[in-house]
């Protein structure tokens, strides 16, 4: 990979990281620079991932303009949907051979589930039921195993493994044939020296009988409880399966290659720096077979000559918009690589292209929130860091500390708001306007125009605007 935004985002990384090494060793000024350079980074978080909301409702809209319902085998390079239950070849049965257990003929996936009974955390709400505690799979210290078919089909169309893997909401419990192993498992048997050395697969729980329970389709280790009252440490272990009948309904979306569909998407990557890139019907992989250009790459030569042309005559200015590009870039990657934008084929049940796209854009959103928080985290540890000296001085005289904490949250809240607003000005004017306001009024509060109280009024009455307009930007092209 060549020298250019690539190495300016990882030379913006190793700047931070050796900034905080000499931060927390005490060198004199660092602090400062560290934490501006976590805030831009922050910042640019909140820009990407603004864009990327921004393309991903496009994408999405322009799906509802062009999905097409089929039965059968529909055209090359058309956007359809379809509904139906799975079907995989005859004769293949998935297997986890650490259980020794296997699926009923006709499951499309199959899965051992082990959960751990955990105390509830103390701001569970769940405790106003009086409950004491809940299901887990991540404490376990034996993990949960799951297989899915290497083929699977609904309708005429080829169904790849990896829309399989993760379906939640249509599991169903059933009770598996018992062989060799599982019977050794149930029997309690600890294995001999060849499992203690992992010569043979160990076996899950040695040395501990479960219970049957729910026909068979439940093993319970009991430790502290009973399977009435389970008590904390208490395991249980399910075995779930996804079957191939009328009964079990899928959804599939996607541009038709072949007798597959492959996730509707654009044909190229996000743009690099502040552009927010068209969503024009020629951009997206609707139509023949075309070959994907991953911009990241093909921005480069560009940028290698300009950064250099750059690092002959430093200025302040530019400084920061060298450290300002290389972190847009870094989180444009990032992005890319973890949640691209692309509408996923599979969803559990029958929808219409209404309750497809409104399923997909809540999914979507409830992503986008997650990064603005995770954003809005990182701005906040970026003042913080930046005022960390005036904070500790203004400790010292009680409430003034708490006063300086309230200042930055609120500070941190309404750059958040500003960059929110500037990536979206041009594509939804109307919701950015809103979400302008509430960062102006969280910035007068700073500087004690307006009282917090009012400016949080007026946050929460542009929030509302805000959910209204999304909400009738989705639903009225569906009419």
């Amino acid at each position: 990979m060549s020298a250019g935004p690539t190495f300016v985002a990882i030379f913006y990384a190793a700047t931070t990281v050796s900034l905080g090494v000499a931060a927390y060793t005490g060198v004199p000024g660092t602090g400062k620079a560290l934490g501006g350079l976590v805030s831009l980074s922050a910042l640019s978080l909140l820009w990407a991932n603004e864009r990327r909301a921004v393309r991903m409702l496009q994408l999405l809209m322009k799906a509802v303009r062009k999905f097409t319902r089929v039965e059968g085998s529909g055209s090359e390079g058309s956007l359809h949907i379809v509904s139906g239950p799975l079907v995989v070849p005859l004769g293949d049965r998935l297997a986890l051979p650490t259980w020794g257990v296997e699926a009923l003929p006709s499951s499309v996936a199959l899965r051992v589930q082990v959960e751990t009974f955990r105390p509830l955390h103390g701001w569970s709400p769940q405790r106003l039921l009086c409950r004491k505690g809940y299901w887990c799979q991540a404490s376990s210290k034996v993990k949960s195993a799951e297989a899915v078919a290497e083929e699977a089909r609904l309708g005429e169309f080829r169904v790849p493994a990896a829309d399989l893997t993760g379906l939640e909401g249509v599991w169903q419990p059933f009770a598996p044939e018992v062989g060799e192993r599982l019977a050794a498992i149930l029997a309690g048997d600890a294995g001999d020296w060849s499992h203690s050395l992992r010569i043979k697969d160990p076996f899950p729980f040695p040395g501990e009988i479960p219970r049957h329970i729910d026909g068979g389709a439940t093993l319970y280790y009991q430790r502290n409880g009973r399977v009435e009252e389970p008590a904390f440490g208490d395991i249980r272990v399910r075995f779930l399966r996804v079957p191939c009948d009328a009964g079990c309904v899928f959804t599939a979306a996607g541009v038709q290659r072949g007798d597959a569909l492959v996730p509707f998407q654009y044909r190229e990557a996000p743009p690099s720096g502040l552009e927010l890139g068209r969503a024009l019907t020629a951009d997206f992989n609707l139509g023949q077979a075309y070959m994907p250009v991953d911009s990241s790459v093909a921005d480069e030569a560009g940028m290698v000559e300009q950064t250099s042309q750059e690092a002959i005559k430093q200025s302040a200015s530019k400084v920061m918009l060298t450290a300002l590009s290389a972190s847009l870039e870094g989180w444009r990657r990032v992005l890319h690589s973890t949640a691209p934008e692309k509408l996923h084929g599979l969803l559990p049940g029958r929808h219409s292209r209404v309750s497809y796209i409104l399923t997909a854009y809540l999914a979507d959103a409830g992503l986008t929130w997650r990064i603005r928080a995770s954003g809005f985290m990182l701005l906040l540890a970026g003042l913080e860091i930046t005022f960390r000296n005036w904070q500790a001085v203004l400790m010292l005289f009680g409430p003034a500390g708490m006063a300086l904490e309230t200042v930055v949250i609120v500070a941190a809240s309404g750059f958040c708001a500003c960059t929110i607003a500037a990536a979206r000005i041009f594509y939804q004017p109307v919701s950015a306007t809103f979400t302008l306001c509430a960062g102006v009024a969280l910035f007068c509060s700073v500087f004690g125009v307006m009282p917090l109280v009012f400016a949080l009024t007026v946050v929460a009455s542009c929030m509302v605007c805000v959910v209204a307009l999304f909400a009738v930007n989705l639903l009225l092209p569906c009419c």
